[in-house]
């Protein structure tokens, strides 16, 4: 009797973990879903220059991914769920949420000058509920949203003058030479005060990367010339990409026309006053000479 008990218990406890596996076969069949699971970073926006230092950062998730009928299955859409999202600034974490919420924004305040990258994370499933009976499902441990890079530009751009400087010239040519800190849309000069001359040829720069990031330096060269001889002041404006607008120390120096040196005038010869007394001496003599001699000739 006891055995014939325990091979019932047996027999039960086998049917029910039969019964369980089919039944969990049957609500739990992994399958792909048309397409992966997509998070989109709506802001900031890719390769975008932002005048202010706080930047709207919102995202959202593909929430519905729709199926088409084909040979093997007949259902029409499913929904993702997103958990344990991460974002990251500049590959480092500042936030997470358990789920995503459609859609989700915040603000990253007091960012740097520069370049920055965001980037999303997170792990999703995709329900596509019950097709047949059978419950359609997928997991994903790993989505991203991939690096979404963006500029911080406050900062209007700085000139330092390597010429001219506040000194003299002894030419009215003077070379306009100047670095800018930045890469800009417009740059040009005030010569006394007068309107502005746009700088539209000469302008090179510069790039060193390191890394992800480059680093540019621009020089300005051109010539101002046929200045008037005397005082002048310059000033040079540029303008960033940014629409910031710098302006320079003003720069006063001096001009002067170089003049080449003149030819002597031919002056007449001059004698000195020993030599004339000599030669008059001289004549004088032979005078007195000639007229001794005439006297004497006289008198013979």
């Amino acid at each position: 009797m006891r055995t014939f008990s325990a091979a019932l218990i047996t027999a039960i406890l086998i049917s029910v973990v039969i019964g369980i596996f089919f039944i969990s076969l049957g609500t739990a069949w992994l399958l792909e879903p048309p397409y992966p699971p997509q998070i989109h970073i709506l802001s900031p926006e890719v390769d975008k220059t932002y005048e202010v230092s706080s930047v709207v950062f919102a995202l959202d998730g593909q929430h519905k991914a729709v199926r088409t009928e084909n040979e093997m299955v007949h259902y029409q859409f499913g929904f993702f769920n997103f958990s344990n999202v991460q974002y990251w600034l500049d590959g480092a974490l500042i936030g997470r949420l358990e789920n995503l919420p459609q859609p989700f924004s915040t603000t990253l305040a007091e960012l740097s000058e520069g370049r920055h990258s965001v980037e999303v994370t997170a792990r999703a499933t995709w329900d596509g509920g019950y097709h047949d009976g059978v419950r359609v499902f997928a997991q994903y441990a790993s989505v991203s949203s991939g690096k979404i890079y963006f500029y911080i530009d406050t900062a209007a751009p700085s000139m330092p003058f390597l010429s001219p400087q506040n000194q003299t010239y002894d030419t009215v040519n003077i070379p306009l030479n100047f670095a800018i800190s930045e890469q800009v849309l417009w740059i040009g000069y005030s010569l006394d005060g007068e309107a502005n001359v746009t700088i539209t040829e000469c302008v090179s720069n510069i790039t060193d990367s390191y890394g992800e990031f480059n680093i540019v330096k621009f020089v300005a060269n051109t010539v101002l010339t046929g200045l008037s001889e005397g005082s002048h002041s310059l000033t040079v404006y540029a303008k960033d990409t940014a629409g910031n607008t710098g302006e320079s120390e003003t720069i006063h120096f001096t001009t002067t026309q170089e003049t080449e040196p003149s030819e002597p005038e031919p002056q007449p010869p001059t004698f000195s006053a020993a030599l004339i007394a000599a030669a008059f001496v001289s004549a004088a003599a032979v005078g007195a000479g000639l007229l001794l001699f005439f006297l004497w000739k006289r008198n013979q």
